[in-house]
């Protein structure tokens, strides 16, 4: 009877194969390695230029509701750039409004009503109005009462009366003094000031704050407790430049966002064009 041998792999064979098998290794990690991190770093790139295309879709949508020429880019720390303006009233009833001329005591006198050739029944009550002067600083303090006790300036609320066509708006505040009048007659009603800025890594939108009387920092004129909410994150920086246009250029924003890690980032740049006031 015949016994058939068996044969193994030979020591020398072993270490031929783990030889051929660690160069395979050190070859071909590194292609598959840069390969899944491409794939990770286009991934992460998507969602950031996703992020930036939200935060500019919300910034259009705001500022298409905004009072003409109220945008203006407030003083604020280095790493904290922001942008403000005057939001349009959401009360359903047309926000913009012309009006009769005020009393000849303006902007030196007091005048405490408006006749406007508008239609307000159903406003809802109170709400403020903003008179159209030449410039964000001029439609701010148009909008705005005199100083209250701890800084904090008071919205200029109003009643309605009257029939239209003809509604009469009084101002409740009656320290109220406008500094000048629109050109063109114009008001719009508001619900105050919106701010987007950059802070803390994050894009935030403000609003429900009432301190706009002055150009100084916006995290102090934002006093204690206003609505914020976080419209992107992973951002890295950003920078607001407004362009009041001119006789031939509408005004403009351009928004330059950089969204990303600290290992990688991207930058867009947007500039959004806005049309004069109605």
């Amino acid at each position: 009877m015949m016994m058939r041998l068996s044969r193994g792999f030979t020591l020398v064979e072993l270490i031929i194969v783990i030889v051929i098998t660690g160069i395979l290794a050190v070859v071909v990690g590194p292609l598959i390695g840069r390969g899944y991190s491409s794939v990770v770093q286009s991934s992460n790139r998507a969602f950031w230029v996703q992020q930036a295309e939200y935060a500019f879709f919300h910034l259009r949508q705001d500022l298409s509701q905004s009072v003409p020429n109220s945008v203006r880019i407030p003083t604020t720390a280095s790493n904290a750039p922001a942008v403000e303006f005057l939001g349009f009233s959401q009360s359903g009833i047309a926000p913009r409004l012309r009006y009769q001329n005020l009393p000849a005591a303006v902007p030196s006198g007091t005048p405490k009503t408006l006749d406007v050739l508008t239609d307000l029944t159903g406003l809802t009550l109170p709400i403020s109005i903003s008179i159209a002067g030449n410039n964000a600083s001029q439609i701010m303090s148009n909008w705005q009462s005199g100083n209250s006790a701890g800084g904090v300036a008071a919205v200029n609320n109003l009643t309605v009366t009257g029939t239209p066509p003809v509604t009469t708006l009084t101002l409740v505040n009656s320290a109220h003094t406008f500094p000048a009048q629109s050109p063109f007659r114009r008001a719009y009603l508001t619900d105050g000031p919106v701010a987007y800025q950059c802070s803390g890594g994050y894009l935030l939108r403000h609003s429900s704050y009432t301190d706009v009387t002055s150009n100084n920092t916006l995290s102090v004129r934002l006093g204690s407790d206003p609505t914020s909410a976080r419209v992107i994150d992973a951002v890295q920086g950003c920078q607001f430049s407004w362009q009041p246009g001119t006789t031939f250029q509408p005004p403009s924003l351009t928004v330059q966002l950089t969204v990303g890690n600290a290992s990688e980032s991207i930058q867009l740049i947007d500039t959004i064009v806005l049309a004069g006031a109605p």
